[in-house]
């Protein structure tokens, strides 16, 4: 009896101690820098793709998340629970532009122009859109070799690419949803001045269709690093078979979960939606903010909780 009391007191004062190590990132061999944007709208899709991401992550891997935000950060912070708001840098973009003054590109979503501004410590950041589900830890593509070029990527769907590579006169034509950039080499370039000139000089040619992805392919170029297509698995291209490759980001591109329920994945998209946010809801004292997107929109989902 004594030798089981002892036994269970070791595995509890272990099990702190292995908590407290990985607390303090003494056991964390693997730290991953993501950056994402979203505005209030998009908030709690935001929220459920970050969930997805650390209920995927090995215990041997910290994820640093950083969300830009357009102007009220503690507004959109009010679709994040605690847990998550742990690891998570919020990032008001109008304080960021305060003393910027190209108006043209002021929109948060053309956050991912500034992000070699944006974050001057790093080296490289994983940028994602908000409309993905992870199903793998990430450490394997945020540790993908891009020292001599601008991003790592996957390609757009096939038909979509080619139209705007005719368009643009390019050879290449990525997705941008998921890049791994290259901060360093995009700084060391000057990137930035090359993203506004050519903003500008797709506008005026009338040639900007898809927005910053546009702009991004028409300055990277083909200084870029083509990654497999299971880092981006757009579901307008998911195989028919999708145990031949493991899928590590689902990306809702064309129709998304929460206006849809016969999209791939569905349920394993709501099981995480309603664990990241329904208990929150619940705890949440002014629910005016929750019910434009919970109850209103996706009302006949939560009813079946």
């Amino acid at each position: 009896m004594r030798k089981l009391f002892l036994g269970l007191i070791l595995v509890l004062l272990g099990g702190i101690l292995i908590s407290l190590m990985h607390e303090k990132d003494w056991i964390i061999v693997h730290k991953n820098h993501i950056f994402m944007i979203c505005d209030e709208k998009y908030a709690p899709y935001t929220a459920t793709a970050i969930q997805s991401i650390e209920k995927n992550k090995s215990f041997f891997t910290k994820n640093y998340f950083y969300v830009a935000v357009p102007t009220d950060v503690e507004k959109v912070k009010l679709y994040f629970n605690e847990n998550l708001t742990k690891n998570i840098t919020f990032i008001s973009m109008s304080d960021f532009f305060k003393d910027r003054y190209d108006s043209s590109l002021m929109d948060v979503y053309y956050s991912r122009f500034w992000a070699s501004e944006l974050f001057p410590d790093l080296d490289k950041i994983l940028y994602l859109d908000s409309d993905i589900l992870v199903f793998k830890d990430l450490s394997a593509l945020y540790e993908q070799d891009i020292q001599n070029v601008y991003a790592g990527v996957v390609a757009d769907h096939p038909g979509f690419a080619e139209k705007r590579m005719q368009e643009l006169e390019l050879k290449t034509y990525f997705n941008a949803g998921v890049m791994l950039l290259n901060l360093k080499k995009m700084r060391q370039d000057n990137i930035l001045q090359q993203l506004r000139s050519n903003y500008n000089l797709l506008k005026s040619n009338h040639k900007l269709q898809s927005a910053d992805q546009d702009v991004l392919n028409y300055t990277f170029k083909d200084r870029v690093k083509f990654l497999p297509r299971q880092y981006n698995q757009l579901i307008t291209v998911l195989p028919k078979e999708c145990n031949q490759e493991p899928i590590y980001i689902l990306h809702y591109t064309a129709y998304k979960p929460w206006g849809n329920n016969m999209v791939p994945f569905f349920m394993e998209y709501w099981d995480i939606f309603k664990k990241t946010h329904l208990s929150h809801y619940r705890q949440t004292q002014d629910k005016t903010v929750f019910d434009k997107h919970y109850i209103k929109v996706n009302e006949y989902f939560l009813k079946s909780f």
